[in-house]
Protein backbone atom coordinates (compact mmCIF):
# COMPACT_ATOMS: atom_id res chain seq x y z
CA UNK A 1 0.00 0.00 0.00
CA UNK A 2 2.86 2.47 1.00
CA UNK A 3 4.16 2.30 -2.15
CA UNK A 4 1.08 2.88 -4.32
CA UNK A 5 0.99 6.82 -2.31
CA UNK A 6 4.45 6.87 -2.97
CA UNK A 7 4.28 6.24 -6.46
CA UNK A 8 1.51 8.45 -6.65
CA UNK A 9 3.18 11.41 -4.16
CA UNK A 10 6.26 11.15 -7.18
CA UNK A 11 3.80 11.53 -9.83
CA UNK A 12 1.95 14.54 -8.45
CA UNK A 13 5.26 16.37 -7.33
CA UNK A 14 6.73 15.41 -10.48
CA UNK A 15 3.36 16.55 -12.42
CA UNK A 16 2.88 19.86 -10.35
CA UNK A 17 6.05 21.25 -11.44
CA UNK A 18 6.81 19.81 -15.08
CA UNK A 19 3.74 19.09 -16.67
CA UNK A 20 5.61 19.41 -20.61
CA UNK A 21 8.81 19.86 -21.71
CA UNK A 22 8.06 23.51 -22.14
CA UNK A 23 7.44 23.95 -18.69
CA UNK A 24 11.12 22.61 -17.68
CA UNK A 25 12.36 24.63 -20.26
CA UNK A 26 10.74 27.89 -18.70
CA UNK A 27 12.14 26.77 -15.71
CA UNK A 28 15.59 26.13 -16.80
CA UNK A 29 15.66 29.17 -18.41
CA UNK A 30 14.19 31.15 -15.72
CA UNK A 31 17.43 29.63 -13.64
CA UNK A 32 19.91 30.31 -16.35
CA UNK A 33 19.03 33.62 -16.57
CA UNK A 34 18.56 34.41 -12.85
CA UNK A 35 22.17 32.75 -11.78
CA UNK A 36 23.86 35.33 -14.26
CA UNK A 37 22.39 38.73 -12.41
CA UNK A 38 21.63 37.16 -8.88
CA UNK A 39 23.64 34.21 -7.59
CA UNK A 40 22.05 34.58 -3.97
CA UNK A 41 18.33 33.81 -5.38
CA UNK A 42 19.95 31.11 -8.16
CA UNK A 43 21.38 29.41 -4.82
CA UNK A 44 18.36 29.46 -3.18
CA UNK A 45 17.12 27.65 -6.27
CA UNK A 46 19.25 25.37 -5.79
CA UNK A 47 19.03 24.34 -2.35
CA UNK A 48 14.49 24.32 -2.88
CA UNK A 49 15.42 21.64 -5.75
CA UNK A 50 17.59 19.53 -3.94
CA UNK A 51 14.97 19.90 -0.82
CA UNK A 52 12.72 18.62 -3.17
CA UNK A 53 14.56 15.78 -4.76
CA UNK A 54 15.59 14.44 -1.29
CA UNK A 55 12.15 14.66 -0.26
CA UNK A 56 10.97 12.57 -3.18
CA UNK A 57 14.16 10.25 -2.83
CA UNK A 58 13.72 9.04 0.69
CA UNK A 59 10.36 7.26 -0.70
CA UNK A 60 12.65 4.39 -2.24
CA UNK A 61 11.20 4.90 -5.78
CA UNK A 62 14.23 6.37 -7.48
CA UNK A 63 17.24 4.66 -8.60
CA UNK A 64 20.29 5.03 -6.12
CA UNK A 65 22.41 6.43 -9.99
CA UNK A 66 20.12 9.26 -9.77
CA UNK A 67 20.21 9.88 -6.04
CA UNK A 68 23.86 9.71 -6.21
CA UNK A 69 24.05 11.93 -9.74
CA UNK A 70 21.91 14.78 -8.17
CA UNK A 71 24.31 15.02 -4.57
CA UNK A 72 27.01 15.53 -6.87
CA UNK A 73 25.59 17.78 -9.16
CA UNK A 74 24.17 19.17 -5.40
CA UNK A 75 27.75 19.32 -3.64
CA UNK A 76 29.56 20.77 -6.83
CA UNK A 77 27.36 24.33 -5.95
CA UNK A 78 28.36 24.41 -2.07
CA UNK A 79 31.17 26.22 -2.23
CA UNK A 80 29.68 28.85 -4.13
CA UNK A 81 26.61 28.48 -2.67
CA UNK A 82 28.11 28.94 0.93
CA UNK A 83 28.28 32.59 0.94
CA UNK A 84 26.98 33.55 -2.53
CA UNK A 85 26.79 37.85 -1.81
CA UNK A 86 30.50 37.22 -1.54
CA UNK A 87 31.09 34.75 -4.80
CA UNK A 88 32.26 36.34 -8.40
CA UNK A 89 29.88 35.63 -10.93
CA UNK A 90 32.32 34.58 -13.79
CA UNK A 91 31.98 32.20 -16.56
CA UNK A 92 33.20 29.01 -14.48
CA UNK A 93 30.70 30.12 -11.69
CA UNK A 94 27.68 30.52 -14.01
CA UNK A 95 28.71 27.24 -15.48
CA UNK A 96 29.22 25.19 -12.42
CA UNK A 97 25.45 26.30 -11.18
CA UNK A 98 23.89 26.13 -14.45
CA UNK A 99 24.84 22.40 -15.18
CA UNK A 100 24.02 21.06 -11.37
CA UNK A 101 20.55 22.83 -11.70
CA UNK A 102 19.74 21.50 -14.83
CA UNK A 103 20.99 17.72 -13.23
CA UNK A 104 18.95 18.47 -10.18
CA UNK A 105 16.12 19.23 -12.81
CA UNK A 106 16.33 16.07 -14.87
CA UNK A 107 17.31 13.80 -11.60
CA UNK A 108 13.50 14.88 -10.17
CA UNK A 109 12.16 13.91 -13.16
CA UNK A 110 13.96 10.80 -13.59
CA UNK A 111 15.82 11.18 -16.72
CA UNK A 112 18.87 11.64 -16.17
CA UNK A 113 21.24 10.03 -18.85
CA UNK A 114 25.24 10.02 -19.49
CA UNK A 115 24.97 13.34 -21.33
CA UNK A 116 23.89 15.24 -17.78
CA UNK A 117 26.52 13.08 -16.01
CA UNK A 118 28.79 14.39 -18.27
CA UNK A 119 28.07 18.10 -18.03
CA UNK A 120 28.81 18.11 -14.32
CA UNK A 121 32.92 16.60 -15.08
CA UNK A 122 33.31 19.99 -17.68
Amino acid sequence: MANRYTLILFGLLTACSYTDNQAFNNHLDEFNAKVERDLPAACAMISSANSSFVAVASTGVIDAKIIIAERVAFVSTEVICADPSQTVANMKTVTTLKNAYLVMLRAKLGILDSVALQSLVR
